[in-house]
């Protein structure tokens, strides 16, 4: 994979791997993933469909990666500003046309926000990146994982 100066495109793949990460940390916490990057037709995208190793929960994940710069670790992460209304009404959207495809239900629905900050220098994060380096990306990675906000829906 070419990362070029398309900012498109850096974006779109640092989401992948920050959404791989988020997976691959559910996974080890138990959790049983069903979907990844479940599209909806005009409705939009779930990052994650998964159960927690604990109850009856279906949840509904989106995940949001940043490059954090090293002046903003005390603020406000970026990822949860980009979470707004029009973005909850899309994914509360496609979420009831997942659960129309898939019945069966009898789970309680969650929402949950993961967020991905990533700490590296802008030229090592493009060559991670460029090279799809999980583990390297890992170890610069902190993971903050917000259960159940289905009250900001």
């Amino acid at each position: 994979m070419t990362i070029g100066p398309n900012t498109t495109n850096f974006r779109q793949s640092l989401g992948r791997m920050g959404e791989q990460l988020a997976e691959k940390s559910l996974l080890e916490q138990g959790w049983q993933v069903l979907e990844r990057n479940y599209r909806v037709h005009r409705r939009g995208e779930l990052d994650i469909i998964a159960r927690p190793p604990e109850g009856d929960v279906l949840a509904f994940i989106e995940v949001k990666t940043r490059d954090i710069k090293p002046w903003q670790l005390d603020l406000e992460h970026p990822g949860q500003e980009a979470v707004d209304a029009n973005k909850q009404r899309r994914l509360f959207r496609a979420a009831m046309a997942y659960l129309a495809a898939h019945p069966g239900g009898g789970a309680t629905l969650r929402f949950d926000l993961i967020l991905v900050d990533i700490s590296l220098d802008r030229q090592h994060l493009l060559e991670v990146i460029a090279l799809d380096d999980l583990e390297t990306l890992a170890r610069y990675a902190r993971l903050s994982h917000l259960g159940g906000i289905s009250g900001m829906f």
